[in-house]
C-alpha cells in the first residue's frame, strides 16, 4: 500500500520542499566544517572534538526546546529557527572572508550551528503532523521527511565536496546561505494545526518537562517505542558512526573505502525511507513482531560482520544495517506521532531525539573502547549477541507488560 497521502496537503508540499533545500544547505556545510577542522589542525582530536561540540547541544538543550516547542506559536518557532541558520551561516561566512577562521572560532561556530540544531529538531517533528489533515496521514509525513533527510545526507555531502574542490570553501559557505533562504521565505505561508489543547501558561519549564515525563512513564507502549529506538541506535547507529575503524582498521582502505561504507550507509537509510512511502503505510502506534524481526536482523548483521572476510562483504552489510536501523526509526517515530496529542509532540519528540541522538553517540564510544581491549571483530561478535539479549527482554515486555495490559 502506497504512502503518499501528506502530498495532498498544499502546506506539507511547500514545507517540504524547503525543508529538502535547507538540509542540502545543512550537510553542504557539515562537510566544510570537516573539511576545515582537519586544515586548521591536522589533529584527529581537533576534528572529533568539532563532531562533539555539534551534536553535544542536541542531547543537552533537546528537551528543553521540545518545552518550548509546546508552549509558543510553532510557525514563529520554525521561522526563527530557520532564519537562525541563514544568519549564522553569513556570520560563518564573514570569519572566512576577513580570514579569521581558526579553531576557536570553529568550535565556537560548531556550538552555536549545534544549538540551533537542537531547537530546530523538535519544532521540525511537531510542524510536520501539524501540516496534514488527519492521523492517518503521520506515517506518511514522517517518511516523506526521512526520505528527504537520507536524500540530502548523499546529495549535500557531494555537493560540497565537488565545490570545495573545484570552487573553494567561501563559495561553498556562500551555497550553503543561499539553501537556507527557502524555507523562511514559504514558512509565513503555511498554516499549521492549532493546538487541541493549550498549556498553562503560568507553569514553568520545568514542570512542563516534569509533565512530559509523567505522559511517558503512564504509556507502556511508549516506553517500549523509546527502548527499541534506544537500542537500535546504541548498536546500530552507534556501529555506523565508527566506520573508520572498518575502513582503516579491519580493511586498510583509507578515505576512499570510508567514503564507499558512508555512501553504502546513506543508500540502505534512503531505500528504507522510499519503501515506508511505497509499500508500507504505517496506520497504527502498535509495534508488529514484524519490528522485531527487523531488530534480529540488525543484531546478525553486526554478528555476522565480524566473521567478514572481504570489503566487499563489508560495503554490502552496512548496506543491509542503514536499511533496517533506519526502517526501525521510521517505524518507532512513526508509531509516536500517531499516539501523541500535539500539545505534547513538542515535549516527547525531543526527548525521542536525545535518546536516539545519545545512545548513538554512546554506542560509537562503547565500540571504540572494546576495539580497544579486544580485537575489532570480537567487538561485533559480542555486540550481536548482546544485542540479541536485548531484543528478547523488549519481547518480553510487550508480551508480559504491554499486550497484558491492553
Amino acid at each position: 500500500m502506497s504512502n503518499f497521502s501528506a502530498l495532498t496537503s498544499k502546506n506539507f508540499r511547500l514545507y517540504i520542499l524547503g525543508s529538502f533545500i535547507s538540509l542540502n544547505g545543512f550537510w553542504i556545510q557539515k562537510v566544510l566544517i570537516g573539511w576545515l577542522s582537519w586544515e586548521l589542525s591536522q589533529s584527529p582530536f581537533i576534528v572529533g572534538l568539532a563532531v562533539l561540540f555539534t551534536l553535544s547541544p542536541t542531547i543537552l538543550l533537546g528537551p528543553f526546546f521540545g518545552v518550548i516547542v509546546d508552549k509558543i506559536d510553532i510557525k514563529k518557532a520554525a521561522f526563527l529557527t530557520y532564519i537562525s541558520f541563514l544568519i549564522s551561516s553569513i556570520f560563518f561566512m564573514s570569519l572566512l572572508i576577513f580570514n579569521l577562521l581558526n579553531i576557536i572560532t570553529l568550535l565556537t561556530y560548531c556550538f552555536i550551528i549545534g544549538t540551533i540544531s537542537s531547537a530546530n529538531h523538535p519544532v521540525r517533528l511537531s510542524l510536520g503532523p501539524r501540516l496534514v489533515f488527519n492521523k492517518d496521514q503521520y506515517s506518511s509525513v514522517v517518511a516523506f521527511v526521512s526520505t528527504s533527510f537520507n536524500l540530502a545526507r548523499l546529495s549535500g555531502p557531494m555537493i560540497g565536496g565537488l565545490i570545495i574542490n573545484f570552487f573553494g570553501v567561501n563559495t561553498c559557505i556562500l551555497v550553503a546561505c543561499i539553501c537556507f533562504i527557502p524555507s523562511p521565505i514559504i514558512l509565513p505561508f503555511l498554516n499549521p494545526r492549532k493546538l487541541v489543547i493549550q498549556t498553562n501558561k503560568n507553569t514553568t519549564i520545568f514542570d512542563e518537562f516534569s509533565e512530559g515525563i509523567h505522559y511517558i512513564i503512564k504509556n507502556n507502549l511508549i516506553i517500549l517505542t523509546l527502548l527499541i529506538s534506544s537500542f537500535s541506535s546504541f548498536f546500530g547507529r552507534g556501529l555506523l558512526e565508527t566506520l573508520p575503524i572498518l575502513s582503516e582498521g579491519i580493511y586498510k582502505q583509507g578515505p576512499s573505502g570510508l567514503g564507499l561504507l558512508t555512501a553504502s550507509a546513506g543508500v540502505g537509510a534512503l531505500i528504507a525511507s522510499i519503501s515506508k512511502i511505497l509499500f508500507l503505510k504505517q496506520v497504527s502506534s502498535n509495534i508488529s513482531i514484524f519490528v522485531f524481526l527487523i531488530m534480529i536482523l540488525i543484531s546478525l548483521n553486526i554478528f555476522i560482520l565480524g566473521y567478514s572476510e572481504t570489503f566487499n562483504q563489508c560495503i554490502l552489510i552496512i548496506c543491509f544495517l542503514g536499511f533496517f536501523v533506519t526502517f526501525i526509526q521510521i517505524s518507532m517515530q512513526s508509531g509516536l506521532q500517531i499516539s501523541l496529542l500535539d500539545n505534547f509532540r513538542g515535549r516527547i519528540m525531543s526527548l525521542w531525539t536525545m535518546i536516539t541522538f545519545g545512545s548513538g553517540a554512546i554506542g560509537s564510544i562503547f565500540y571504540g573502547i572494546i576495539s580497544e581491549i579486544f580485537s575489532i571483530n570480537f567487538t561485533f561478535i559480542l555486540s550481536g549477541i548482546f544485542s540479541t539479549l536485548l531484543i528478547v527482554f523488549c519481547i518480553y515486555y510487550k508480551i508480559i507488560v504491554l499486550d497484558k495490559n491492553l
